[in-house]
């Protein structure tokens, strides 16, 4: 199949033959439009964010966000917006990776813009609803610091101790590295870099030497006591550093390789006052990153049901495995998240304020026991 002609005035078909399609159900996964006081103020389809605030007593105090998905292709809007602006060569050919980089850029920005709007509503706290979010990519972790100026540190990450499985990440990692060495650091930049650099080259050189694990299928033993668990550390969820101070490093292209949030660290902060998170058993992935970053910093307090349990999941999306006699494939995961008090994320996240169904509660009922629970521990 010849390759598909982009052209700056067919937008949507474009964006569509790049994967952007559309993220579907918008509302929220409660009805918080039903309850008293509550007012839209994402008018429009188009808008990436389903927003609105509840006002009690007149005056403005929960603002509600809907994170439908941490995927950007799941916003064809935005990339259709993006079209427009500087992503075509002098031949007029489109730049992808420009184009990508801008609809990333612009779903921060939105999301930004919303919070600085709620600030200047007056609104007391905000709600963000990720529950039935199935996740996406890192804007799971890195989003995080747009709703507070506490410094967040990323969740620790592990990798298999398989060479097959985990190389290619180490790889990826090294190789960013290395291009970040070129970019004329200073003095303590160069430091990082060399320093992550050698950790990186020591963690994988262990991805050749796994240990045996064959007793598994014969006797059971405490997992947190085993010197070796086939898992190599590799830094953290959000890059090599888990934290980077947003004035530490002033090459923002150095300082996003050594920590991934920091290419938005100008919007770090938009919001700063309390921050409650809405998840329920499908939350997954992403978003359980979203939620369990917030926990372990304690710079939100989560609502609902405990999380699906799907953990980390993939980095760099290893191939199948193949049985040799029976050739069924199968996918297995190749990383791990640890939480801040050392569990795995794969165990869910589990709210400080647990709101299960009753029975005979309707949806509506259950979205103003959610909200009541917002209600009353800001006004502590």
């Amino acid at each position: 199949m010849p390759a598909f002609p982009y052209q700056r005035d067919k937008s949507e078909a474009g964006c569509a033959a790049l994967g952007f399609a559309p993220q579907g159900v918008m509302a929220f996964s409660l009805p918080f439009e039903s309850l008293p006081g509550f007012r839209l103020i994402s008018q429009t389809e188009r808008e990436p964010f389903r927003a609105g605030i509840i006002e009690t007593d007149g005056k403005p105090q929960v603002g509600l966000i809907r994170l439908p998905e941490f995927e950007t292709s799941r916003y064809p809007d935005l990339c259709e917006a993006a079209w427009k602006g500087d992503v075509w060569d002098k031949e007029g050919k489109l730049r992808t990776n420009a184009l990508q980089n801008n609809v990333e850029r612009m779903w921060y920005e939105n999301l930004a813009a919303l919070l600085k709007q709620f600030n200047h509503k007056g609104v007391g706290a905000i709600l963000i609803d990720v529950s039935s979010n199935p996740g996406g990519d890192d804007s799971g972790d890195m989003s995080t610091r747009l709703f507070t100026d506490k410094p967040m540190h990323s969740a620790a990450l592990l990798m298999s101790q398989d060479k097959v499985a985990s190389n290619s990440y180490f790889e990826e990692v090294l190789d960013d590295l290395k291009h970040a060495a070129k970019l004329h650091p200073d003095v303590d930049s160069k430091k990082l870099l060399e320093e992550q650099t050698a950790y990186f080259l020591q963690e994988q050189s262990r991805l050749a030497y796994p240990c045996s694990m064959a007793w598994v299928w014969k006797e059971r033993r405490d997992w947190n006591t085993m010197p070796c668990k086939r898992l190599v550390p590799a830094g953290s969820a959000g890059g090599p550093l888990n934290y980077l101070n947003a004035d530490s490093v002033q090459d923002i292209r150095i300082a996003r390789r050594l920590h991934w949030p920091a290419k938005y660290r100008d919007l770090w902060g938009s919001w700063t006052r309390p921050v409650y998170v809405l998840v329920n058993n499908r939350t997954f992935s992403s978003a359980e990153m979203f939620a369990a970053n917030f926990q372990n910093n304690h710079a939100a307090k989560v609502i609902g049901t405990r999380t699906g349990g799907d953990g980390c999941g993939f980095m760099n999306d290893p191939s199948p495995v193949t049985l040799p006699h029976s050739r069924l494939r199968f996918r297995i995961p190749n990383c791990v998240r640890l939480k801040a008090d050392g569990t795995d994320e794969v165990a869910g996240v589990v709210p400080e304020f647990p709101v299960l169904q009753k029975e005979g509660e309707s949806s509506r009922e259950r979205a103003n026991r959610v909200l009541s629970i917002v209600l009353q521990d800001i006004a502590k």
